[in-house]
């Protein structure tokens, strides 16, 4: 079995800013990339309200992304320090 090491910190405070509740202040450990689907709709005022955040129940520690928001992700921390959706699949 292969080790999943986790989200980088830097990252993991963009995610947290983006799109976590404000009360959620740790996390997450680890991001799935559901670049099949969409998961909810995307902001599109990201990075200055959490009016339209993620659903109410979420797991911090396995947080999903879906190709929308991984681009969102990607377009605030920079798309040097990620790799772009094409290629991942």
């Amino acid at each position: 079995m292969d080790r999943i090491p986790p989200v980088p910190e830097s990252i993991a405070t963009h995610i947290r800013s983006l799109y976590f509740p404000v009360s959620q202040n740790s996390g997450p450990n680890l991001c799935r990339l559901c670049f099949g689907r969409a998961l909810q709709p995307f902001p599109a005022n990201i990075g200055q309200s959490k009016s339209e955040g993620p659903r109410k129940f979420f797991s911090s520690n396995n947080f999903p992304i879906d190709l929308e928001h991984y681009k969102g992700l990607r377009r605030v921390v920079g798309a040097n320090l990620l790799p772009s959706p094409e290629e991942i699949v």
